[in-house]
């Protein structure tokens, strides 16, 4: 039964609540108190915090309209949490939680703290009240696609229908991504001063790349945080949907939540082992297809964001990364499959009997001709680098890497080579000669395969010490990888920028694409360009990956198994530069985009590299 079902059975009453009790407590309720952990200090238990958030959640006081369960649940344990706060029991919140709520309270004295509604607690927030204007089958369709990286599998027994297949699942998501947009449009609209509304078509244009009227609409941004917000918001959407949403719906701690899942799956992955063959991997559900998002133009029109002066506003801001000590996430996952209905219903008056414990793509583009080798293509350092998940090629790709062609020279003056056949110490060994070792970094670390290449799970990297490659030159950016999944964005390799990473070689999941990504301005709200393979990924294949700046001809370039898929103009423009890293991208201060998956044969070039030589290096030389 779908979770409205179980939900109506409860509230019913009669000799079914226990069973559908037992089965939303086996959906939901582990992930609920795993939340409540976060919102408690070290020594507090979350059962007695979660039991009164799942309560209020099953039982309402008012009939309302139907919610999603997880979000629904998880902005009561906001709610129960402010009851604490004017407990005795105050101490045993989290101190930073503590004062959110004091300064929550102060500033909205009359409307008190109501997450179960997405009311009050989210006054003023456009994200969350488009995603309250949804049915609750989108609201739970968007939560466990782009928050919880659920399977297809998982949403449709959600919906009540396990019979629902990839395709129809991926038509959900593309559905309530679309009202999703559509209703933030006219909620924005609709919260328009009159100065703003004449600007309002303007602004959704420049947030859909459509170019229009910059000269207008930038000095507007500078002057409205209103609209600055929206544009800020929507962008996002591209870059991290899930921490974005979890952050509207649970405006403190939200993103511990996200980190909290996010170590759930990766604690689940490193429990089998990883080599390197799709059958040694661990496994994950399958994900559908991810919808496309609002449109876009693949080239932006002459003129358009070049040169525009940088928005101000909440756009402009560094992000705020929320840290967390690693023994409160830990219990906050240690949590997950232990509890029982009948620890969180035993202190519940009126619920009746003490309940048993539970048990645990589109046809190939034209491929454009072959660009001629770049006189200009230099020595000197240039370029950075995205992580990204492996395109699929074509039927019957052996998931090895094929052996280099004796015959053909190999492809020298890279600037640094991290082929991790070497790894010791946490230090992966740069076999170019350039000293350029990269340094292990995560929790746990990247795994070391037998046979050459690193195991990444979503929060792993490889970095340098300093820039490797000077974007504002000609740079070529290669590796080989092997998919684990298409969940979400995953970086192959990228360089560090002062508020975005300079560019990202990368898996798209909206376009199921690779994309050779590069931003024309070093700011949070940047426009990017980017060049895309011509059909989608596989996961479980070896892929090799070369993207290319060719500064001279002002063009990025992406091969796939050394063949070009597609070429971009992009006008130069200055990054600063910070660290090379693998495995993941950077925005702000946040670690975003990680890769899960396999990485080898990881090289980045000060040059523009020419077609030949990508097809070199796809074959091993």
């Amino acid at each position: 039964m779908s979770d409205p079902d179980l939900v109506a059975l409860v509230r019913a009453g009669g000799e079914l609540t226990e069973t559908a009790l037992i089965e939303l407590n086996e959906r939901h309720f582990d992930a609920v108190r795993a939340f409540a952990a976060v919102c408690l200090n070290d020594h507090a238990a979350p059962d007695q915090l979660a039991d009164t958030a799942w309560r209020r959640t099953l039982w309402p006081h008012e009939a309302g309209p139907d919610r999603a369960v997880r979000p629904h649940a998880l902005t009561h344990v906001l709610e129960a949490a402010a009851g604490i706060a004017n407990w005795d029991q105050r101490g045993a919140l989290d101190a930073r939680l503590a004062m959110w709520l004091d300064r929550h309270l102060a500033a909205t004295p009359d409307r008190g703290v109501s997450g179960g509604d997405f009311g009050p607690i989210h006054h003023g927030s456009v994200t969350a009240r488009a995603f309250c204007s949804l049915p609750a089958n989108l609201q739970a369709v968007m939560w466990h696609h782009w928050v919880e990286h659920a399977g297809s599998a998982s949403i449709a027994r959600l919906l009540g229908s396990d019979s629902r297949g990839a395709r129809e699942i991926s038509l959900l998501i593309s559905r309530a991504y679309r009202d999703f947009y559509h209703a933030y449009e006219q909620i924005h609209l609709d919260g328009m001063t009159d100065y703003c509304r004449p600007f309002h078509r303007m602004v959704m244009a420049y947030v859909e790349h459509k170019g229009g009227n910059t000269a207008d609409v930038v000095p507007h941004l500078q002057q409205c945080a209103y609209c600055s917000r929206a544009v800020a918001e929507l962008e996002r959407m591209r870059v991290d949907f899930g921490e974005l949403l979890a952050g509207a719906l649970l405006p403190w701690g939200g993103q511990e939540y996200v980190a909290s899942r996010r170590t759930a799956r990766t604690s689940a992955a490193i429990a089998a082992p990883v080599l390197g063959r799709l059958d040694d991997l661990p496994r994950s559900p399958a994900l559908p297809e991810a919808p496309p998002a609002p449109p876009r133009s693949r080239r932006a029109p002459e003129g358009a964001g070049r040169g525009a002066p940088r928005v101000a506003g909440p756009a402009g801001r560094k992000a705020v990364r929320y840290s967390v000590p690693a023994r409160r996430l830990t219990q906050a996952i240690a949590s997950l499959g232990v509890c029982s209905l009948a620890v969180v219903f035993t202190s519940a008056q009126g619920f009746g009997p003490r309940l048993p414990q539970l048990v645990g793509g589109p046809p190939a583009k034209e491929v454009p001709p072959d660009p001629a080798p770049s006189e200009s293509s230099t020595d000197g350092p240039s370029g950075s680098a995205t992580k990204s998940p492996s395109p699929s090629g074509s039927a019957g790709r052996a998931s090895k890497a094929p052996e280099g062609d004796e015959s053909a020279p190999a492809v020298r003056g890279a600037a640094v080579e991290w082929l991790f056949k070497s790894v010791k110490d946490g230090v992966a060994e740069d076999s170019s000669g350039n000293n350029r070792d990269g340094t292990l970094v995560g929790d746990p670390l990247p795994k070391p395969l037998e046979k050459s290449g690193a195991a990444f799970f979503g929060q792993q990297s490889v970095t340098s010490q300093g820039p490797v490659l000077d974007t504002d030159g000609s740079f070529s950016v290669s590796a080989r990888v092997m998919l684990r999944n298409k969940d979400e964005y995953q970086t192959v390799a990228s360089q560090d920028g002062a508020e975005i990473s300079s560019f990202q070689l990368q898996y798209d999941p909206v376009e199921d694409r690779w994309e050779m990504r590069m931003h024309r301005e070093d700011t949070l709200t940047s426009r990017a360009d980017e060049a895309e393979s011509d059909t989608a990924p596989r996961t479980g294949e070896w892929t090799a990956l070369t993207g290319v700046w060719d500064a001279a001809d002002e063009q990025i370039r992406l091969y796939v198994d050394g063949q070009l898929q597609d070429t971009v103009d992009r006008d130069k423009d200055r990054s600063r530069e910070g660290d090379f890293a693998v495995g993941r991208a950077r925005l702000g201060d946040q670690f975003i985009r990680g890769f899960e998956g396999n990485i080898q044969d990881v090289r980045a070039f000060p040059k523009a590299l020419t077609s030949a030589e990508a097809r070199r290096l796809a074959s091993g030389q």
